[in-house]
């Protein structure tokens, strides 16, 4: 499981945590991400970088779309998953399982 702190961007829109009052149907439309680490167990020292959109339904479902450079070979993924939100709005997204997250994948030269 993929647990996103960028869920809470966004989400209160200047209002008090106190009276932050979130659930799943609050999180809707496109947001863009970016990120890089180190994150392959299989070839560790290599680097990752990535960006792309994520598009939430308002419903818990979620889809999107990334490339990615991994170690200097490109590629691109499809994302799909789920996510929920709790009434503080803060929230999780679930992937599938790890490589693949849910999603399909390609890599080019």
């Amino acid at each position: 499981m993929f647990r996103a702190f960028l869920l809470s961007l966004g989400l209160l829109g200047g209002v008090p945590a106190a009276q932050a009052q979130c659930n799943t149907s609050t999180l809707q439309g496109q947001f863009v991400f970016t990120g890089r680490g180190f994150i392959e167990a299989a070839e560790p020292g290599i680097q990752r970088v990535h960006y792309g959109i994520f598009v939430f339904d308002g419903a818990g479902k979620l889809t999107g779309k990334q490339s990615s450079s991994r170690g200097g070979k490109i590629g691109r993924e499809q994302l799909q998953g789920t996510y929920t939100i709790d009434a503080d709005c803060t929230g999780t997204m679930e992937f599938g399982t790890v490589p693949n997250h849910g999603g399909v994948r390609s890599f080019e030269k």
